[in-house]
């Protein structure tokens, strides 16, 4: 389980992931928007998921296109 907390103006959200601590930003100055961030990252943690992070599959053709455009 999380918690939210302000620093300064901005509310943050801190939880737990394989035993670290995270914190993150909100970016917001409304504690309902770390609310549901927090809810969100919850959420990632419970499937396994690394939280926040989301990767783009790129093929190694589009890779090689850039060097070539490089």
């Amino acid at each position: 389980m999380g918690s939210i907390y302000k620093r300064g103006k901005t509310y943050w959200i801190k939880y737990y992931h394989k035993g670290r601590m995270m914190r993150e930003s909100s970016g917001s100055e409304k504690k309902m928007v770390a609310t549901e961030l927090l809810k969100k990252r919850e959420g990632e943690v419970s499937n396994g998921k690394l939280p926040g992070v989301h990767f783009e599959k790129v093929t190694f053709d589009q890779i090689a296109q850039l060097i070539i455009n490089h």
